[in-house]
C-alpha cells in the first residue's frame, strides 16, 4: 500500500504538468475500473444468516468500542489533513506570493510524494516501534514530529521548508495509519470485518 501511494504521488504530479488533467483522470478512470473489474471474480462470503450474524457484531463490538473509536479518530484526522493539503497547499503558497501557480503544484505534488517515501520508509520502523510502545505512543510521537514541522513550515516560509514540512508529515501519516489500523484490528476475528469497514 505504502509503495502504491509513493509511486501514485510522485508521478501525479509530473502526469498533469506533462500531459494535463484529462490524462490524470482518464488513468484514475482505468485504475478505478480495473478494481471494479476485479472485484466481480472475488468469492462471495455471506451466508444465509448473515444479517443475523451482523447484529451480533454490533453488540461484540461494543466492547472494544474504546480501541475502534481511537481508530477510526486517527484515520478521520489524517484524511481530512490531506484533504486540506490536496485541496489548498498549492493555493495558500501562490496567495502568500512565495512562488508562482506552477512552482506551487510542482512543490505539492513533489512533496507528497516525497511525504509517501518517508511513509514507505516509517512504516517498517513505526512497526517495530509498535510492538514495544503501543499503537496510542507512536500515534502521538509520530503527530508530534509532524506538528513540529507544520510550525517551521509557517515561520520560515520558503520552498525548501514546505517541502521539508511534507516529507515530515509522511512520519504521521505512517504512524497514524498504522496506529489506527492496529487498533481497528485488535478485535475478535468475529467482528474484525466489521471494525476495519468502519
Amino acid at each position: 500500500m505504502a509503495l502504491a501511494i509513493a509511486i501514485g504521488s510522485a508521478t501525479a504530479g509530473v502526469l498533469t504538468a506533462r500531459l494535463g488533467y484529462r490524462v490524470s483522470f482518464a488513468i484514475l478512470a482505468l485504475i478505478i475500473g480495473l478494481s471494479s473489474l476485479i472485484s466481480t471474480t472475488l468469492p462471495e462470503t455471506l451466508g444465509e444468516r448473515s444479517s443475523e450474524k451482523g447484529v451480533n457484531s454490533w453488540r461484540l463490538l461494543g466492547e472494544f468500542k474504546y480501541n475502534v473509536f481511537t481508530g477510526l479518530w486517527l484515520i478521520f484526522f489524517l484524511y481530512l489533513a490531506l484533504g486540506i493539503m490536496v485541496g489548498g497547499l498549492a493555493s495558500s503558497l501562490v496567495k502568500e506570493e512565495l512562488v508562482d501557480e506552477r512552482s506551487a503544484r510542482m512543490i505539492t505534488g513533489i512533496g507528497f510524494g516525497l511525504s509517501s517515501i518517508v511513509a514507505s520508509v516509517f512504516f517498517f520502523i513505526h512497526g517495530k516501534m509498535m510492538l514495544k510502545a503501543g499503537p496510542q505512543k507512536v500515534a502521538a510521537y509520530s503527530s508530534i514530529i509532524s506538528f513540529s514541522a507544520f510550525l517551521l513550515g509557517i515561520v520560515v516560509r520558503t520552498p525548501g521548508v514546505q517541502l521539508g514540512t511534507l516529507g515530515a508529515f509522511g512520519i504521521a501519516l505512517s504512524g497514524l495509519m498504522l496506529a489506527s489500523t492496529l487498533l481497528v484490528t485488535e478485535v475478535p476475528k468475529e467482528v474484525r470485518g466489521t471494525s476495519v469497514g468502519l
